[in-house]
């Protein structure tokens, strides 16, 4: 039986933790791409032209997951999450 290919494996914190991690790796490559290319970020996030200039990784901040530093003088933080649920 065919089957795709293997995900790696990421230690500690059991299959969602793995889960969300190997996300915020897939959110900070799209992140690092338009840092590289020197792209502007999505337009989604209504930033205008600015781009990314820096991308840090569970930072310090209190939206702790990505935090990326624009060439306008802002931040966007970025809590990446495999699923979300709202309750009262």
């Amino acid at each position: 039986m065919a089957r795709g290919p293997k995900r790696p494996a990421v230690g500690g914190g059991g299959a969602a933790t793995s889960a969300g991690i190997l996300f915020q790796q897939q959110i900070g490559a799209v992140i690092g791409s338009w840092l590289v290319a020197e792209w502007p970020l999505d337009a989604r996030l209504n930033l205008g032209q600015a781009k990314p200039e820096w991308m840090r990784f569970e930072s310090e901040a209190p939206v702790d997951d990505i935090l990326v530093g624009t060439s306008a003088g802002g931040f966007v933080a970025i809590q990446a999450k495999t699923t979300a649920s709202l309750s009262q």
